[in-house]
């Protein structure tokens, strides 16, 4: 799961949730110099990305993209995940799209100073283009792929997965449908066997 999964699977806790942000974000920094709590939520990031990972649904979106894109495959199919949480967030959660990006964003800011470097590099591009609420527009799809594409060096244009994602657009769909639920309910029961 991408940026917008990781903040509403992280409940309400704020130092849980900035752990979770910055799970990917810790290379040569120990998760020990944090509060327990942050570290709680760093443990619940890569719970969700190892549930993620092992789920029958995401390996069939992902098998999608592996034979072009390979070990980039689970990271595209993240994306497009992201893409069918941020359509469907009324159907998952209370409340505007938008009012809970503008709540994550002001959370980020109160914690600014204890993020590491990449989570502070990419808050800001992640603000400035709204990417948690632009998740829901396909066209912002193709920039993120664009934008990784150029992150990775142009290794491979993961651009090149667009036209893939639309046309399979409906059984992508369908896969995100059918695993959401599973992994809110894991990780809810992750956060209370946490309290």
């Amino acid at each position: 799961m991408n940026y917008l999964a990781h903040f509403c699977l992280s409940g309400q806790d704020e130092e849980i949730i900035i752990g979770n942000y910055i799970g990917d974000s810790l290379k040569g920094i120990s998760m020990h110099s944090f509060p327990k709590k942050i570290q709680n939520g760093i443990q619940l990031h890569r719970f969700i990305d190892d549930f993620t990972d092992h789920h029958q649904e995401f390996i069939s979106s992902k098998k999608i993209f592996s034979k072009t894109f390979d070990k980039y495959s689970g990271a595209l199919t993240d994306i497009f995940f992201d893409h069918f949480l941020a359509k469907h967030f009324n159907n998952f959660y209370a409340g505007d799209l938008q009012n809970f990006a503008n709540a994550c964003y002001k959370i980020v800011k109160n914690h600014f100073e204890i993020l590491p470097q990449r989570a502070k590099d990419f808050f800001g591009y992640m603000q400035e283009n709204n990417i948690l609420f632009n998740y829901s527009n396909t066209k912002t799809i193709e920039k993120v792929l664009v934008g990784m594409t150029y992150r990775i060096q142009h290794v491979v244009n993961l651009q090149d997965a667009f036209p893939s994602f639309m046309s399979n657009y409906n059984c992508i769909e369908n896969h995100f449908l059918a695993f959401y639920p599973n992994i809110q309910n894991a990780c809810n029961d992750f956060l209370t066997n946490k309290k």
